[in-house]
């Protein structure tokens, strides 16, 4: 009998660039575990940059920005609270053995906490964007001194699982190239932009239809994102 696949969440909902800079994690993980599952959770908004990724097996979007917005109006609430609670059965359903909460805020801990992960990894509460958010850990994990860019610190989570010092290296699709690039002796922040600038989002077009929906071009029909979350 085939034992089931080591099943990972990473949840790093926004920005472009704070998403940009967390890929090493994924790249880091597969290399470690390349029979692991690992999952991305994000932020519709940045869907199209994660979807086809070579390092993920599958991208979960979510779209907290409609759901702030929904919240306030008549019925809103209830609209709410039943897609959270979709969310979370299927979340809980996935059967994540490890969560990785890269964002540090409340929001992300609460996803965190919806994985019902045994192991639910993040930052202290020290070093978290929102110090709550180490509620919804419970191992908790304190950037060492020599961790000066953020990409050394979310990949500083990783020490639990046993990743000491990994390498940053992203996935660069760049002018239709497949490989992958580390970062040379220089400073990083500088080669981060870089990649940045020349990321490829796989062909995707990703539109807002303007009630706070994302809509994804497949073939001649435009999907909304949330709707093929666990295809």
């Amino acid at each position: 009998m085939t034992p089931a696949p080591f099943k990972i969440a990473i949840i790093k909902l926004s920005a472009l660039g704070d998403v940009i800079h967390a890929l090493p994690v994924a790249r880091a993980l597969r290399r470690a575990r390349p029979d692991a599952e690992l999952t991305w959770i994000v932020e519709a908004r940045e869907y199209a940059l994660l979807r086809d990724h070579p390092d993920l097996d599958r991208v979960i979007p979510v779209n907290t920005r409609l759901w702030r917005r929904l919240i306030w109006r008549p019925s809103g609430a209830r609209e709410v609270w039943g897609k959270l609670g979709r969310l979370r059965t299927r979340m809980r359903g996935a059967r994540f053995d490890v969560a990785l909460d890269l964002q540090g805020l409340v929001k992300s801990g609460l996803l965190t906490a919806y994985t019902g992960a045994g192991l639910r990894i993040g930052f202290s509460a020290s070093h978290c964007r929102e110090r709550l958010n180490a509620l919804f850990t419970n191992r908790h994990v304190t950037p060492p001194p020599q961790a000066v860019h953020v990409v050394e610190q979310y990949l500083s989570l990783l020490e639990p699982l046993g990743l000491l010092a990994a390498a940053p290296e992203f996935h660069d699709a760049a002018n239709g190239r497949r490989g992958w690039r580390r970062w040379p002796n220089q400073d990083p922040q500088v080669e981060a932009q870089e990649i940045n600038i020349g990321c490829d989002i796989h062909g995707v077009r990703a539109v807002d239809d303007g009630h706070g929906d994302i809509l994804e071009a497949r073939g001649s029909s435009l999907v909304r994102v949330e709707d093929v979350s666990w295809a």
